[in-house]
């Protein structure tokens, strides 16, 4: 089997710990925020055959020789489908569960372009994440929303502003959960604009845009659909 992992010494990054680990002691944990796309496994396989690895996959120590996939899930397949015998990763230890995903949030968001629909969904789950480890007194909730924004924007790179249209957009997507649904079934990333629009409808306008777009949601059959509706 051949390898473009160059075997090093452990450096510690970032609290954790980096080196080389055989790919086949990797454990992929269930419900994971972000679903495998082969579109994007192809390239990186692509681009590793050609350069390397550039970027090292996250992972927990689980202490018995094996590690759980924290980040980094793309990376992982595209190395393992080529065969390699080891991938470059940082190691980490001692992590509890809302650690871990608010480390696996992080990844996602700051490695992908999202729209807001899919923003949205991970900055709520990680502002909920944030207030369960670091609660905020009562007499400081007021300013809870700008706090926790700032902190994910911090975290990720994502600008705060951009943070707080996504989780609009969530809140306000909570009364359609049909329209929620069907989001998830979208091939590609919808213009925001046009998401905003569809959040807006009421009940029998939803429907008819579910209707028109039930065989293909995708950016072009979304702006369509508005135009018709809207």
């Amino acid at each position: 089997m051949s390898s473009n992992i160059k075997k090093t010494t452990a450096t510690p990054t970032k609290g954790g710990v980096q080196k080389p680990i055989e790919v086949n002691k990797i454990v992929i944990g269930k419900n994971r925020f972000n679903s495998l796309n082969p579109d994007v496994v192809e390239k990186l396989k692509k681009s590793i055959k050609e350069n390397g690895q550039y970027q090292s996959i996250m992972l927990l120590d689980l202490g018995d020789g094996t590690f759980l996939l924290i980040g980094g899930y793309h990376r992982y397949t595209a190395i393992k489908e080529l065969g390699n015998v080891y991938i470059n990763a940082t190691i980490f230890l001692n992590l509890n569960n809302d650690e871990l995903k608010i480390m696996e949030l992080e990844e996602n968001v700051v490695r992908n372009q999202f729209d807001h629909f899919t923003l949205g969904k991970f900055v709520i789950e990680l502002d909920k994440l944030y207030q369960k480890m670091n609660p905020i007194p009562m007499e400081k909730k007021p300013g809870k929303k700008k706090g926790t924004n700032s902190q994910i924007s911090a975290s990720t790179g994502i600008k705060t502003r951009e943070i707080q249209r996504a989780k609009k957009l969530g809140e306000e997507l909570e009364k359609h959960p049909k329209l929620v649904n069907h989001f998830e079934t979208k091939k590609s990333s919808l213009q925001n604009t046009d998401m905003k629009t569809i959040a807006d409808f009421d009940k029998v306008y939803v429907d008819k845009f579910i209707s028109k777009t039930k065989d293909n949601l995708d950016k072009e059959t979304a702006k369509q659909a508005v135009k018709e509706l809207a």
